[in-house]
């Protein structure tokens, strides 16, 4: 993988890469490219804390869409030394995140998108849309742990 961004690094306009692989340690390496003159923004919502941690520049992922402010939270604690507020934000979003993944990433962000008045539609076959009882307990399992309250207001 290293090898490979550094040959694209060679390439005219290419300045940077979303990485969404679990190797970290990749991710470091991919970032001391052309003397850290690279941006790399890392991809699993879940790590955001981890990819900062090793050098990422930013973060992007399906997910932010419902949780735009403590995504930046995070991002803003981890950039002024408070790790342990970034990595306590990262444990309440992965709660969501372990919510999202339970009823399908894409059809249940486009679902909780409604949440805040944006009529996302509904997946694309093949993939099945909720039915009304996965958006019931979608919304009862998220009141659970305080989304409406701390991520919706």
């Amino acid at each position: 993988v290293v090898s490979l961004m550094e040959k694209l690094m060679k390439v005219d306009n290419i300045i940077g890469v979303k990485f969404t692989l679990l190797n970290f340690y990749d991710m470091s390496r991919i970032k001391g490219l052309c003397g850290g003159n690279i941006n790399v923004i890392n991809g699993p919502d879940e790590m955001l804390i981890c990819g900062l941690t090793m050098g990422a520049d930013a973060g992007i992922g399906s997910t932010y869409n419902v949780m735009c402010r403590e995504f930046k939270n995070l991002y803003n604690a981890f950039d002024k030394g408070d790790y342990k507020k970034a990595q306590q934000l990262q444990f309440k979003i992965n709660k969501v995140i372990e919510i999202i993944i339970k009823y399908g990433v894409i059809r249940t962000v486009k679902h909780m998108l409604s949440y805040a008045d944006i009529n996302a539609g509904d997946v694309c076959a093949p993939a099945a849309p909720l039915t009304d009882i996965e958006k019931d307990n979608i919304k009862a399992e998220l009141s659970s742990i305080g989304y409406f309250d701390e991520y919706n207001n």
